[in-house]
């Protein structure tokens, strides 16, 4: 006696025939769960690195415009301690960005300090400098030294 499957007519046993069919189904439905399996945890790395390198290029970004506020600031304190210390007759033209990094800035003279500060409020700083007359605006700045005092714009 053998241990194959009986047929009978063209189709054979519905049991046997019917099991072919489901198992074959199950095969192709396995297989494309598989695949949506695949693709979604493949997007999902995807975004994953995507929001590492934005935040890598955020944090980056973030440190050059501190280097600039600083640069900045150094920058002008130099500018009027060194006008501070020229003879009488000292002139000069310096020039400040008008966006550090593309972000908006104020820089102003309060007393005896130069300070600098981002639109955002996330940068700022403040230098000693010596005394000065008139103020500090974006683009160019003439500061020139006449009577022992320093003048700017």
């Amino acid at each position: 006696m053998n241990n194959f499957p009986r047929f009978s007519g063209v189709l054979g046993e519905h049991g046997f025939f019917r099991r072919c069919v489901i198992q074959v189904q199950s095969v192709r439905g396995q297989s494309s769960l598989e695949f949506v399996i695949a693709v979604g945890a493949m997007v999902f790395f995807l975004i994953m690195m995507l929001m590492g390198v934005a935040d890598s290029q955020e944090k980056r970004a973030e440190q050059e415009r501190s280097f600039l506020v600083k640069d900045t600031a150094i920058g002008v304190q130099h500018e009027l301690v060194l006008a501070a210390g020229a003879h009488d007759g000292y002139e000069r033209t310096f020039t400040l960005p008008l966006t550090l990094l593309n972000q908006a800035y104020t820089i102003v003279l309060v007393e005896d300090l130069v300070y600098l500060s981002t639109a955002d409020g996330k940068h700022s700083l403040a230098l000693p400098i010596p005394q000065v007359n008139g103020t500090l605006i974006l683009g160019d700045n003439r500061i020139r030294k006449t009577d022992g005092r320093v003048y700017l714009n």
